[in-house]
């Protein structure tokens, strides 16, 4: 619980609540067995980072945790978020296969639907902020078809919306 509304806050940008929360967080998990929030604490770790090198070490260290515990949400969310930052360090071709292979996994209803929205979410904010419109509008098509499986019809919040919007 800790680690959401740690991530609430980040949304908020409120990042001093926000960091209280993840202290707060590395507390109760101190001294525990390695466990999925452990990874979840280490993914934003990883969104917060100083430097992109230290987001990408974290997020393959995320995605390792994911599989060493088969938990394909936090495996794919490494993955996606790997990708993510590679393209922001320029590895654009690498960073985006990373991405895609995590979208596939979304697509294909692998993962939770928090999760799942996410990876959508982020790709069409990546997407789009290289000017890649038609990658953008393909995987905004991919995350209506989900959106409308999952019985709400007619969008989403946040970037992704925004993006959606400005592309047509």
């Amino acid at each position: 619980v800790a680690i959401q509304v740690a991530e609430d806050h980040m949304l908020l940008l409120q990042s001093s609540t926000a960091n209280g929360w993840l202290n707060k967080a590395r507390t109760l998990l101190d001294g525990i067995p390695v466990v999925p929030e452990h990874g979840h604490l280490m993914r934003l770790d990883g969104v917060l980072a100083s430097s992109l090198k230290e987001a990408i070490d974290l997020s393959a260290k995320v995605q390792q945790i994911g599989v060493e515990l088969g938990d394909i949400d936090l495996e794919m969310l490494g993955l996606h978020d790997s990708g993510r930052f590679l393209v922001a360090s320029g590895e654009v071709e690498r960073g985006m296969a990373m991405m895609e292979e995590a979208m596939i996994g979304a697509v294909a209803g692998e993962l939770s639907p928090k999760v799942t929205g996410r990876v959508f979410c982020n790709m069409i904010e990546t997407c789009a902020s290289m000017a890649d419109y038609r990658s953008a509008i393909e995987w905004s098509d991919q995350t209506m078809r989900w959106c409308d499986g999952m019985g709400s019809s007619g969008g989403y919040p946040g970037v992704c919306r925004v993006r959606r919007e400005i592309g047509r």
